[in-house]
């Protein structure tokens, strides 16, 4: 027999050896249980990962154990320009910065004219502070600062303020400070037990004898010690490793107190710091509290108002405290940041927004002065929105804080300054509901207002929204009933283990339409009766009686009727869950403006609509009976949207020969379009990322005679034009012929714009 023969056979036997052990040992850990008659425990339960290990109850190092910090990673530096953080950081603080010199020079004490501009590099905060700042009210920037000036708005729709970084003395109060307090508390543990002390000094007098005698017998080794001691203290100090916490050693129950040891140095410190003021505008002054830091600015919350800015109407009338706002979770609720300024403020803030955006990326290329004209208003400010997307959270431990999930949008500041008890009377939002599910907006009414609070709830960040004023009718009633759902859903057991986000989407479905009860049977149901919420409207140009429902299918087909502004009503079908515009009462004069600027000195005979969707803009246009245009043609990269595209331009009585749709990725679309350049307009209506640089150097390739580009990202759209007005293959061939801003959200930082290029 081999010698492998062999082997095998020797690895059976220490095998079948192997199982018959570890069943004996089981049957006698088996029996042993059954004598003990305990049932299987954590203490006996087999543990090999660390969150199982058992703990020992009679532990004394248990309670002495500190938790180490949890550390974030380093802040990351590659972000898109166009964001409102690439904004922040490249154009709004370096342009601040310069703007207002002498603030800063006031801030650091020095002479204005002897200093140089800061810039973006002197506001930067040590990554170390970032890392360890938790946000906590013990974080090291974590502090109260009085009459801050609120100097100007940040994209995001912030204030932004310039305010002293807390500097190397501060740091060392802080420090001396926490010292100071943990100091007290060991002096009064020692007063509440005084055997325990007595018996810990004796111990700690016998053993420095015995370290002292040991010294003398072994001078060489207690040299080399002392050495060693020395050596390892003064690298912790260059290296800083002990940054983040202060340090308790434990003997025997009593805490020995070890001073905080951190190695700051005051040129490590930013010069000044950039403080976001959430719900703060330009000439507002304030007391805030600065509690989160990051790397380019530091998060504050407003705690008291000492002067209102002149963008306030309350300012007029010598009020020193803004008014309650149409809103009873503004404040606190991250959808809304306008609504305490005065409407007419908000477009002046949002012209603002659209001048900068091309002053920071086409600062050299055009002579701005009447280029950006006035932003459009919106003929509703309140009750717009055709589509909402509330949330809520499941918190990951399965702990229920609530019985009920909290459904609504995310927090954004502490709103401390407000004041929380009551809401805007009826004269705010108009007239009642009909139905009594919906909350009441009056201050008399027998149901209170939800009250703001100042801390997060156990279901993550989302703050409990009952109404939302800024959503149309439908949707505020579909908004009651998810809630109600909701709460049956979870009081029943049917709870979901993720966080969902439920959409809300209005539909509109005119009863002379063949499917009206088709299209009218699904959506929002109230709870109670089981039917679906609808509501009946009058719309003028539409035959019969309209009816609303609010859709919760992600999937369903919808519809909505548009006023173009060029003298018809269209229908438009889409997906629930598809981009289509939110704001209905202002598509008449976007529409409209488009079409107006497609003309020029001469008539276009061709449309070419890059971005199309559903076709909004393609169908609108070529509806119109006035218009000289032969064909209009739309592309999008999605099937299903070109799907839709025509049947909403067969549902208007729009022919393939006057209107069609192609699918093909926009940077490949002028490669099989033969329309004459010079009789050509194109309209673009890209996502918020913009155009790619493929399809705009096609675009310059192919020279229309006009481009109209709308967006809902201003910054790259100003970043888009830029490469037309300087940048293109063939030269300088457009220039900006006008730039406008449309309100689609009031009462929000967002603001659509549309830019009309010429060429030469």
């Amino acid at each position: 027999m081999s010698l492998s023969y062999w082997v095998r056979q020797s690895q059976r036997v220490i095998h079948h050896t192997s199982i018959r052990y570890i069943m004996s040992i089981s049957a006698s850990v088996e029996e042993m249980r059954a004598q003990r008659e305990v049932p299987l425990g954590l203490d006996e339960r087999p543990s090999l990962t660390k969150r199982n290990k058992p703990i020992n109850p009679n532990s004394k190092s248990n309670e002495a154990k500190r938790k180490r910090p949890s550390h974030r990673k380093p802040p990351r530096t590659n972000f898109d320009h166009t964001s409102p953080l690439g904004v922040l950081t490249e154009f709004e603080i370096p342009n601040m910065l310069v703007e207002h010199h002498e603030k800063v020079c006031a801030l650091l004490g020095c002479d204005a004219k002897e200093t140089p501009y800061l810039t973006i590099k002197d506001v930067l905060n040590p990554v170390r502070d970032i890392i360890n700042d938790d946000g906590v009210l013990d974080a090291f920037n974590w502090r109260e600062l009085q009459n801050v000036q609120v100097l100007s708005m940040s994209a995001k729709g912030d204030g932004l303020a310039i305010i002293r970084s807390p500097t190397f003395e501060k740091v060392v109060q802080c420090q001396e400070f926490a010292n100071e307090r943990d100091r007290e508390r060991l002096e009064q543990w020692k007063r509440d037990h005084p055997e325990e002390v007595a018996k810990e000094e004796e111990r700690i007098r016998l053993e420095e004898e015995r370290h002292q005698a040991w010294r003398l017998a072994n001078p060489e080794l207690a040299a080399k010690s002392d050495l060693k001691k020395n050596s390892t203290e003064e690298n912790i100090d260059e290296q800083g490793q002990q940054d983040h916490k202060k340090k308790k050693r434990r003997r025997n129950g009593i805490f020995e107190f070890e001073p905080y040891r951190r190695q700051i140095k005051a040129e490590d410190m930013p010069k000044v710091q950039i403080a976001t003021i959430p719900f703060a505008f330009p000439g507002d002054v304030v007391n805030i509290k600065v509690f989160h830091t990051n790397q380019h600015y530091v998060d504050s919350e407003i705690m008291e108002f000492v002067k209102l800015s002149k963008l306030r109407p309350e300012s007029e009338r010598g009020l020193t405290k803004p008014m309650e706002t149409k809103c009873a979770y503004f404040g606190i609720c991250s959808g809304c940041q306008y609504q305490s300024i005065s409407y007419e403020s908000q477009l002046e803030i949002k012209k603002e927004v659209v001048e900068n955006a091309y002053k920071h990326f086409c600062k050299d290329e055009v002579n701005w002065e009447g280029k950006v004209l006035d932003t459009v208003a919106s003929p509703l400010q309140y009750r717009y929105r055709t589509k909402l997307t509330p949330h809520y959270d499941v918190p990951r431990s399965g702990v229920n804080g609530l019985d009920v999930p909290r459904l609504g949008f995310g927090w954004r500041g502490k709103a401390s300054w407000l004041n929380i008890n009551k809401v805007k009377d009826e004269e705010v939002l108009g007239r009642e509901f009909d139905n009594n599910d919906l909350p009441s907006e009056h201050p008399d009414s027998e149901k209170p207002a939800m009250r703001k609070r100042s801390i997060r709830p156990y279901f993550g960040d989302v703050l409990d929204i009952e109404d939302c004023i800024i959503g149309t009718d439908i949707l505020r009633l579909g908004f009651v009933n998810e809630r109600k759902k909701l709460a049956k859903e979870w009081n029943e057991g049917i709870k979901s283990k993720k966080g969902v986000t439920i959409l809300l989407r209005e539909n509109s479905v005119s009863n002379k339409d063949e499917d009206f009860k088709e299209r009218t049977s699904f959506g929002s149901m109230n709870i109670e009766s089981g039917d679906v919420t609808q509501l009946e409207v009058d719309i003028p140009g539409i035959d019969g009686e309209v009816t609303k429902t609010c859709v919760t299918d992600n999937q369903k087909i919808v519809s909505d009727y548009v006023d173009t502004g060029l003298g018809r009503k269209l229908r438009f079908d889409f997906i629930a869950n598809e981009f289509f515009q939110n704001n209905n009462s202002i598509l008449p004069k976007v529409i409209k403006y488009v079409r107006d600027n497609l003309g020029g000195e001469a008539e276009l005979e061709y449309l070419v609509d890059a971005y199309c969707g559903s076709g909004l803009f393609s169908v609108s246009i070529a509806s119109d009976q006035k218009s000289h245009l032969k064909k209009v043609l739309g592309v999008e990269i999605s099937e299903r949207a070109v799907e839709f595209a025509k049947r909403n331009a067969q549902l208007n009585q729009i022919g393939e020969d006057q209107c069609d749709f192609i699918q093909g990725k926009a940077e490949k679309l002028f490669e099989h379009i033969d329309f004459p350049k010079e009789k050509t307009g194109v309209i673009l209506d890209p996502p918020r990322k913009g155009c790619d640089e493929i399809f705009l150097k096609q675009l310059s390739e192919f020279e229309p005679n006009r481009i109209v580009y709308v967006s809902c990202n201003v910054h790259s759209q100003a970043r888009d034009v830029r490469y037309f007005l300087n940048e293109t293959d063939k030269g300088h061939h457009y220039e900006i012929e006008s730039i406008r801003g449309f309100d689609f959200f009031p009462q929000t930082h967002h603001v659509e714009s549309v830019a009309v290029l010429k060429r030469k």
